[in-house]
């Protein structure tokens, strides 16, 4: 499979008697740990020039890595490892048709830390954490686990290990199979599981080759809603750090209400909800959830209305309510015969295609693949699964938004995600709002549906201008009005403008918030968001969880 959005530059070099073959230009090494001389497997390893990154690698099982088809040249290698101080080894002359071979040791880092407990649960959360707490110290990411034994419980085979974490954390076991595996200053007991048979012929095999199977189940991610949330992310919005996020994207979200939608004792979902000023425009539009509710936003962009209305329903069939500014935020409606959506749901990922991903995301590449799979698998019986994958970079570069439409047919999907490579770019910001508005305004998403949820995985916000901004409002809108939830994956290098932006566009439309965390030990660091405590766990099986989060009745969205 191509590395998704990893900058690989082939040399191909014409040489003799006008017959013409390919040089093998390779950079290799072995990374160890400089105290004890250990492997260390699934290190970081990128190549940058003059600043840029140009491609990267892991270490394998062993240590080893290699970085083939390398253009000639003089590079900067970084080698990054959780629990490790980075290494770097400016000035690294690669030929056309050598084999470069880089060793490096690693310096364990020594600062101590807090108290670490492992505790063995049912439930299936990774790492608990508050996120108040200082995140210089790390977790590791690689975790492969096989299930329980018959009688449910652990073995005896218990491993001390170095540990590198953040205070106030709570490891736990999941129900499925993962192995904690990592490095640090302080050492505590890593509990393997015993598993089956065809488990551990399975973990063989990916240490064997890991190259020859998935790398999904590496990243590390967390999430946030804060429309489920919502004290704690209207405190915030007062404090004076943060208040001038409003100001800066032109959002004004605090004027909330919650339409709760019946048909009798049962929950009305996708059903179109209306807020209207005195005159009848309509101020705020969207659809109901599956817990029928639908969140209204009065005076978003334009302020001054005290009292609306409230409609839900078509032109032919609706109930309103008049509100104003002192009534209860909380409104509850029946609609007599509602009808039930279609047993259609809609999964579009638009992702940020420039060099600055290449860090991470040849892993996000195996993740989506992964979801994508497992969603097929686990809804065929129930729901159409309708896929669109998208990429987008920035003007001037070799295209700007490069989209797919919807389909049902998983092999194209993956395809087509496969496909694309990362490059251009050149400054921080991106064409984010050309991406945002090609997904929701040039796609055909279904008019009915059990779910419409868009997938935004970027690392950078859009350049910042009125133009933009207003761009970005109007499609804001537009999404919300179409029962669209716009659930952005905050990626390395995401700072605090792009995660307030984001997570006004996750509140507006009814989404939640998704961010990768350090834990995995991939990529560059990670933003810790301005959010209460929440529970990290592997990106493919939190991506999982939310899309399950607007299917069923329970989902992790609800408050902490």
């Amino acid at each position: 499979m191509k590395t998704l959005l990893f900058l690989i530059i082939p040399v191909i070099a014409a040489l003799g008697m006008g017959l013409g073959f390919i040089e093998t230009t390779t950079l290799s090494g072995n990374v160890k740990d400089k105290t004890t001389g250990n492997a260390i497997a699934f290190a970081n390893i990128t190549l940058v020039q003059k600043g840029i990154l140009i491609t990267g690698t892991t270490t394998d099982s062993k240590g080893n890595y290699s970085v083939k088809e390398i253009a000639a040249g003089i590079y900067d290698i970084k080698v990054k490892y959780v629990g490790y101080k980075t290494s770097i080894r400016s000035g690294v002359e690669i030929k056309n048709g050598e084999t470069v071979v880089e060793d490096f040791l690693l310096e364990a880092t020594t600062e101590k830390l807090s108290e670490v407990t492992i505790t063995k649960e049912e439930s299936a959360p990774i790492v608990e954490v508050e996120s108040d707490k200082s995140f210089a110290d790390e977790v590791v990411g690689f975790f492969s686990l096989g299930s329980k034994s018959a009688s449910g419980k652990a073995s005896a085979d218990v491993e001390t290990r170095a540990y590198d974490m953040a205070p106030a954390m709570h490891i736990s076991e999941a129900s499925s199979s993962k192995e904690y595996v990592a490095r640090g200053s302080r050492e505590i007991k890593s509990i393997a599981i015993e598993s089956s048979k065809a488990e551990r012929e399975s973990k063989a095999k990916l240490m064997a080759e890991p190259e020859k199977y998935s790398s999904a189940g590496k990243l590390t991610a967390g999430n946030w809603c804060d429309n489920r949330n919502w004290d704690f992310f209207s405190d915030v919005l007062k404090k004076s750090d943060w208040s001038k996020m409003k100001e800066t994207w032109e959002f004004n979200p605090e004027e909330r209400y919650v339409v709760k939608v019946k048909n009798g004792k049962e929950i009305a979902q996708d059903v179109p909800v209306k807020l209207k000023d005195r005159s009848g425009k309509i101020v705020w539009q969207t659809h109901t959830d599956n817990k029928g509710e639908a969140f209204l936003f009065a005076n978003m962009f334009e302020k001054g209305e005290t009292v609306f209305e409230v409609e839900v329903g078509d032109k032919t069939n609706f109930v309103s309510h008049t509100i104003a500014r002192t009534s209860a935020k909380t409104i509850e409606l029946d609609f007599a015969g509602a009808a039930k959506p279609s047993k259609v749901i809609d999964i579009m990922f638009m992702i940020d295609a420039t060099g600055s991903m290449g860090d991470e995301m040849e892993y996000i590449s195996e993740e989506l693949n992964d979801l994508i799979s497992r969603v097929k698998r686990a809804q065929q019986q129930m729901l159409t699964v309708r896929v669109s994958n998208n990429v987008y970079r920035d003007k001037g570069d070799d295209y700007v938004v490069r989209s797919f439409p919807f389909t049902e047919n998983m092999s194209v999907a993956l395809s087509q995600l496969n496909e694309q490579s990362a490059g251009g770019g050149g400054d921080y910001e991106e064409a984010v709002e050309e991406g945002f508005e090609d997904a929701i305004k040039n796609h055909e998403w279904s008019s009915s549906a059990a779910a419409r949820l868009m997938f935004f995985v970027l690392d950078a916000p859009p350049h910042l201008n009125d133009e933009n901004i207003k761009k970005i409002q109007e499609v804001t809108k537009i999404a919300a009005a179409k029962g669209i939830r716009v659930i952005p994956v905050a990626s390395s290098g995401v700072d605090k403008n792009t995660e307030f932006l984001m997570r006004f566009l996750s509140v507006s439309s009814g989404g939640t918030y998704i961010f990768l965390t350090d834990h995995s030990g991939i990529g560059n660091s990670h933003l810790e968001p301005t959010i209460g405590k929440y529970d990290v766990e592997y990106l493919n099986d939190l991506l999982v969880k939310v899309i399950n989060s607007y299917l069923e009745e329970d989902d992790l969205l609800t408050k902490k």
